[in-house]
């Protein structure tokens, strides 16, 4: 029987962070989220390897503050939000429960500068977050070059992976989830596909100029180291 619930371990500030597990005879398995690195598909993926009727259409192409006007959609919508953690800081799992069974880590990773330019679009121009609504690019890393970060979206992924890739099982990225879908369905002993969720995005085309991305090389430094250790064990 495969069951799914909540786990907590205690991180670097002293407070408690809370990650999605599933759980066979054989081994338990701990995801790490990242915001903007495939969560909505995700956990669509994974509602639907455990029975509930939920689709693609319960992420309709409207911004959160017109959804959250129309009950039914706020309802579906946040269901699936909701079904597992959010925006957890990194804390480190052992790598077997009490009962001595096996701890699998996975996690999902997205090159810094897509990822960057996937959360303007999504919380800035698509969402209109009220903390990031009307702002510029140039704005927004102003206050990340300052350390500050007004959107968590915009958080650097080290945040919530911390800096060393082997330590997760399993790493995989945005651009080919093939081989995270082959590893839950496997779990599962199901042939199930990943959503293509488009959680909201605008078409217009972003180019960072030199000084910009001289900034975010400097924001995401070790989200960069991160990727060329994943890179370098290829």
């Amino acid at each position: 029987m495969i069951k799914h619930f909540n786990i907590r371990f205690k991180n670097h500030l002293g407070n408690y962070s809370y990650y999605f597990c599933i759980e066979n005879d054989e081994k338990l398995i701990i995801y790490y989220p990242v915001p903007k690195n495939a969560n909505s598909s995700i956990k669509l993926f994974l509602m639907k390897q455990f029975g509930y009727e939920k689709t693609e259409n319960d992420f309709p192409t409207l911004p959160e503050y017109e959804i959250n006007k129309d009950p039914i959609l706020k309802k579906n919508y946040w269901e699936i939000v909701k079904f597992a953690p959010r925006k957890q800081i990194f804390s480190p799992a052992p790598n077997k429960t009490p009962d001595n069974k096996i701890i699998e880590k996975f996690c999902i990773f997205r090159d810094p500068i897509e990822r960057f330019v996937s959360c303007y679009k999504n919380r800035v121009l698509f969402h209109q977050d009220e903390n990031v609504k009307g702002k510029s690019i140039d704005d927004i890393l102003g206050t990340l070059k300052d350390r500050v970060c007004d959107n968590l979206h915009f958080l650097p992924q080290n945040i919530f992976l911390g800096d060393d890739p082997s330590y997760f099982d399993h790493v995989y990225l945005t651009k080919n989830l093939k081989d995270l879908e082959r590893y839950l369905n496997n779990f599962f002993k199901k042939d199930l596909t990943i959503p293509k969720i488009q959680d909201g995005g605008s078409p217009q085309e972003i180019n960072l100029n030199n000084r910009q991305l001289e900034i975010l090389y400097d924001v995401y430094k070790y989200d960069f180291e991160f990727m060329e250790k994943i890179n370098h064990k290829k």
